[in-house]
């Protein structure tokens, strides 16, 4: 028969190993691997948006003409919108932005025109 703490003890134990399970299971991972195609430098920058509005910033990465780089692994809420911006200086529209999906997400960065002040793209490799 168990007595009054061992059945405590058992039943912390328990509740313990359930809220470390639900909290384990409230986070998805993401990452990104960029790879710059443009004839200049990029920034890349990852975040996500709370819900109060506030930024939250993940990572970034400064990338040369032709360089390749990562930001991540990042565990992150599962109803977080994880977003990804490139942009370059200078850049006559706004950053490219991407949202990512969990997991790996592959990116290849060009530039329309052949100048080297054209828009950027963000074409998605996987």
């Amino acid at each position: 028969m168990l007595g009054r703490q061992s059945i405590v003890r058992r039943g912390l134990a328990v509740a313990g190993v359930v809220v470390a399970g639900a909290l384990a299971g409230c986070t998805t991972s993401y990452s990104v691997d960029l790879r710059n195609q443009t004839p200049q430098v990029v920034f890349g920058d990852a975040f996500y948006v709370t819900p109060q509005g506030e930024r939250v910033g993940l990572g970034a990465v400064r990338l040369g003409p032709g360089d390749r780089g990562g930001m991540g692994p990042f565990a992150v809420r599962n109803d977080a919108l994880v977003t990804v911006t490139v942009d370059t200086v200078p850049n006559p529209q706004r950053p490219a932005a991407v949202d990512l999906r969990p997991g790996l997400n592959v990116f290849e960065v060009t530039q329309q025109g052949d100048k080297t002040a054209g828009p950027l793209q963000v074409r998605e490799l996987r």
